[in-house]
């Protein structure tokens, strides 16, 4: 995730030219040689033009003046990527790493080249980019235990589609998220950059309402009066409740009342900076009935076992919320706790790409079972983070290191945790108990592991795992494959694959209803291309007692 632009936009190149025009070197991918890194500046540049083969002579000419060079060694990989050459891809960044063994950019993404590899030599074909997969498709290999067939999808990219279940919505522009109710007869998504939650019934047939998140002065006797939690708005900001809110992940609780919303940020706050917020919806009345106050960037949220805790992972300072939602009055929920993952993020002066300039990037949030603790994935610089909650106030008790390189979602099943690696590809699946127990014995606030210090399976799913769901019985594993634009399913007993279904372009957030009949998934597209759909699948999963034959 964090390499040179050229090798970010590596699988868009074909379709996106001007997404190169601002590429930047890494700081771990410099030559020591000053004609060295002129020949390699002028490689990247020739890459992003498209030049691919007099961007391979720099790179080669770079290589003569100093054949150590860690940052020619890795663009040479990226623009045999481009040329789908994956046994020089490989080669390329062998050596590199033999160099420089901690280099994250190649150890994180040497191993998607080596399956890319491996699709090949079955004879088959790799492609981030799909156009739009055809309704009745279904997931290979066809006779798996888990069946994933397309059944339905809503998007706004065709407005004449052919098939009766193929239905043009204007109102799904970058769907980021997707929750079903709890009694699974309604659907919500989120469409960030429309601003906008659309409810809608099984199988996408019928679109039930779409409430804008969209606020004017009107609207005012939603908002608290004061920001909370040593949060504040800078001078000159005015009208500071009025905006449009890009809705990202979402929950709900008591029993299916409330829909919980929060906000990328208020579209005025151009640098993602400020307090952003995060709406309480009336699910029966679909209206929005409270907009609570937040710190920056809220992404994730999620819910207490025991239902009295809100939590809302800020991507923007290195900080969790809380809020206290206990009782059955919306107008008695408060703010409680500031959870501070290691040292707040200073606000001050930051001006760059707040998905990248955001600290640790908290993201992932997991809760116990007995909602004594809450697991926090730290998307940058890797590591789970861990806070007690049974106290008298929350304690920091520390974050888990060197197992999971980018930790994207969390999900607690029984045991079992399971955390998908944007940056790496792997689902890991963790003794919760154990890291738990770990982190509380250590003597710092630091701990670094091995695979040898816990007990974990992992399996390799494909680059860009975003959203994970597991199956109420534990048993299934869903995840979708941001970069390979696909639907994965997983057995979760052995952590292996069986079986992959293709879904339009960039995934990243999917839910399965509560009888685990659909799979909802919603692609958000990336620079430019692809997404705007939400893909409903109908699910089928074999019985226990035939999954032996299947072994």
């Amino acid at each position: 995730m964090f390499r040179p632009l050229t090798g970010l936009l590596i699988f868009c190149v074909v379709f996106s030219p001007a997404l190169f025009a601002s590429a930047e070197i890494d700081e771990q991918n410099l030559c020591k040689d000053a004609a060295a890194q002129a020949l390699l500046a002028d490689g990247m540049t020739l890459q992003a033009e498209l030049e691919t083969q007099a961007a391979l002579t720099r790179y080669q000419q770079c290589l003569e003046a100093e054949p150590t060079c860690t940052g020619c060694l890795y663009e040479i990989g990226w623009s045999y990527w481009r040329l789908g050459e994956w046994d020089k891809v490989i080669s390329s960044w062998e050596s590199l790493l033999k160099i420089d063994p901690g280099h994250q950019q190649a150890l994180q993404f040497i191993n998607t080249a080596r399956e890319n590899k491996k699709i090949v030599a079955r004879g088959g074909t790799v492609q981030a980019f799909k156009s739009k997969v055809a309704i009745g498709e279904i997931s290979k290999p066809a006779d798996s235990v888990v069946r994933l067939t397309l059944i339905a999808r809503r998007q706004s990219y065709n407005p004449h589609p052919t098939h009766p279940m193929d239905f043009y919505d204007t109102g799904v522009y970058s769907p980021k998220s997707v929750a079903f109710s709890s009694r699974g007869d309604q659907v919500f998504v989120n469409s960030l950059e429309g601003g906008n939650t659309i409810i809608y019934g099984r199988q996408g047939f019928q679109q039930l309402a779409a409430i804008s998140h969209r606020f004017t002065k009107v609207d005012q006797s939603l908002f608290d009066r004061t920001v909370p939690l040593g949060y504040a708005f800078p001078a000159g900001i005015r009208e500071t409740n009025v905006f449009l809110g890009k809705p990202v992940e979402m929950e709900i609780t008591h029993n299916g009342r409330f829909l919980w919303v929060p906000y990328y940020r208020r579209d005025f706050d151009v640098h993602g900076v400020m307090p952003s917020a995060l709406a309480l919806i009336d699910v029966p009345a679909q209206k929005i009935i409270r907009v609570f106050h937040t710190g920056p960037i809220p992404k994730r949220v999620i819910a207490s076992p025991d239902g009295k805790l809100l939590a809302i992972g800020h991507w923007g300072d290195n900080s969790v919320g809380l809020l206290d939602i206990s009782g059955d009055d919306p107008a008695r929920f408060k703010p409680s706790d500031l959870l501070i993952v290691d040292k707040q993020l200073s606000l001050k002066n930051v001006k760059g790409d707040r998905d990248h300039d955001c600290g640790f990037c908290v993201r992932g949030l997991a809760f116990t079972a007995d909602s004594k603790y809450l697991f926090v994935g730290r998307m940058r610089r890797g590591g789970l983070a861990v806070f007690k909650l049974d106290g008298v106030k929350p304690v920091y008790l520390g974050t888990v290191h060197g197992i999971d390189p980018s930790p994207r979602d969390l999900e607690i099943n029984g045991e079992h945790l399971y955390v998908s690696s944007n940056g790496s590809g792997y689902v890991f699946k963790f003794m919760w108990r154990e890291l738990l127990a770990l982190v509380e014995s250590s003597k710092t606030k630091d701990l670094q592991v091995t695979e040898q210090d816990v007990h974990m399976k992992k399996v390799f799913v494909g680059l860009g795992p975003r959203s994970l769901n597991v199956s109420r019985d534990g048993k299934w594993l869903f995840v979708a494959v941001n970069q390979s634009s696909e639907v994965v399913a997983v057995e979760c007993s052995r952590m292996k694959i069986v079986s992959r279904a293709d879904v339009d372009s960039f995934p990243v957030g999917l839910a399965l209803s509560p009888d685990e009949q659909e799979l909802w998934v919603t692609s958000q597209g990336r620079g430019g291309m692809g997404g705007n759909s939400v893909s409903v699948f109908q699910v089928r999963m074999v019985a226990e007692e035939n999954l032996e034959v299947k072994q």
